[in-house]
């Protein structure tokens, strides 16, 4: 987490990083994802870094740095590479652990880009279906 701190005050752990912080995925991503505003886009040997704001009710603070909600988390990576396979799997965690409800993510997803929205209620729906 020192990425955020190194980053300055307004850097967030997000994306797969974030899944992980917020165990909600089996993953170790390779690169610390971390979202700036107005910053740029690079990735190097251990930062992945995305541009773009995360307001406050998007993230929270954590003894000094920031992630992520599991929302805005989930989100990010239904916009990301990452598999369907992947985000439906963080879907099913965070629904069976009762951190975010179905509705709140097809909310969510209203807001998203096309792709990013379909890929985020296909991994909502897969998920209900087999918790039920």
């Amino acid at each position: 987490m020192r990425a955020c701190l190194r980053l300055g005050r307004d850097a967030v752990i997000s994306h797969e990083t974030a899944l992980a912080v917020h165990d909600l995925s089996d993953t170790n991503p390779a690169r610390i994802n971390v979202t700036v505003p107005g910053g740029r886009r690079e990735q190097n040997g251990i930062l992945s870094i995305h541009e773009g704001a995360v307001p406050p009710g998007d993230r929270e603070d954590r003894d000094g740095w920031r992630v992520t909600t599991v929302e805005r988390t989930l989100a990010d990576v239904a916009s990301s590479t990452s598999s369907q396979e992947h985000l439906t799997q963080a879907v099913r965690e965070a629904l069976a652990n009762e951190v975010i409800t179905p509705r709140r993510l097809r909310n969510r997803a209203s807001g998203l880009s096309d792709r990013a929205a379909l890929r985020l209620e296909r991994a909502v729906s897969t998920a209900v279906e087999e918790i039920q």
